[in-house]
């Protein structure tokens, strides 16, 4: 048997340390979704095509409303992504950093206003858009689990930026023949600022989705009396995965159901008997929806 995927063994960490199960039987109950979507690409996306596909039909018999678009699910990081954030944050400071006084050097700057402002400002520009692509990657980082980058880090930089920006402008001794590219290098860096600002709220948008994820919530409306056919519908999903996965994805599956409860063990979230028991008598799949879904009623 082959060794289970360096990639899907890291989802599957980040999803056991982020986890917030109720009890031990809670989290058996899910081992096999957590197999699933960390060791076969794609599986998670058809997940949540085929629930708010049910949720919508079944909200749409009840209201003549259009269905809320449901939320992002964001994209799945990889190391290169884990990597890069803290590259990121290195960038960002030193980037709009490079003409702000150096600490206890007498108001020295790594680049001087008159030539480095330009040079700053399109460094500048560049890290906020790093930070653009990345930001649909964050919260399935290495590091947003642990607190390490929240969206309150992009409001850092917007603030930062901006301050940057406008303080070249008041250390700045007017000369004409060079004010095009110092205003348009402060320009640069304090526009930056604004856009990091933007951003921002999507971030903050990101971190209020993902939370829910983790916390097994969703922002779909499903009335009670929808239940029952809505767990028969999510079943048959269930029922049909070995139809499209390949011999070698439910490999992989049965490997990635071991490194779970192995993960889960470690965690004390089980007990040794339960991840004996789940590798003993559990099969590929589930055959049922987790029945966890929140009702509004």
């Amino acid at each position: 048997m082959s060794e289970l995927d360096p990639a899907a063994s890291r989802r599957i960490r980040r999803e056991v340390q982020v986890s917030n199960y109720a009890d031990g039987e809670a989290a058996m109950r899910d081992v096999s979704r957590i197999a699933l979507f960390a060791s076969v690409q794609g599986a998670a996306e058809e997940y949540l095509v085929a629930r708010r596909a049910t949720i919508a039909e079944l909200n749409r018999r009840r209201t003549a409303a259009p269905p809320a678009p449901s939320r992002s699910s964001g994209k799945q990081a990889t190391r290169l992504h884990d990597v890069l954030l803290p590259v990121a944050f290195v960038l960002a400071i030193i980037s709009a950093g490079s003409t702000l006084p150096v600490p206890r050097s007498n108001g020295d700057t790594i680049l001087q206003i008159v030539g480095g402002s330009l040079v700053s400002g399109i460094a500048t520009v560049l890290v906020l858009g790093l930070l653009v692509w990345l930001e649909p990657y964050r919260t399935s980082t290495y590091w947003w689990p642990r607190r390490a980058w929240p969206a309150a880090m992009t409001l850092f930089f917007a603030i930062y930026w901006i301050v940057a920006g406008v303080s070249i402008l008041w250390r700045w001794e007017p000369n004409p023949y060079d004010a095009a590219q110092v205003y348009f290098g402060a320009a640069l860096i304090a526009g930056s600022g604004l856009g990091a600002l933007m951003l921002w709220r999507t971030a903050k948008r990101n971190d209020l989705a993902a939370t829910q994820t983790w916390q097994g919530l969703e922002s779909d409306i499903l009335e009670p009396g929808d239940l029952p056919e809505y767990y028969q519908k999510m079943d048959e999903w269930w029922r049909r995965v070995d139809t499209w996965t390949s011999p070698e994805e439910r490999e992989q599956i049965v490997l990635a159901r071991r490194e779970v409860l192995a993960q889960l063990r470690a965690s004390g979230i089980i007990s040794e008997k339960q991840a004996q028991a789940g590798d003993r008598g559990w099969g590929v799949l589930p055959i049922l929806e987790v029945r966890r879904v929140a009702i509004v009623s």
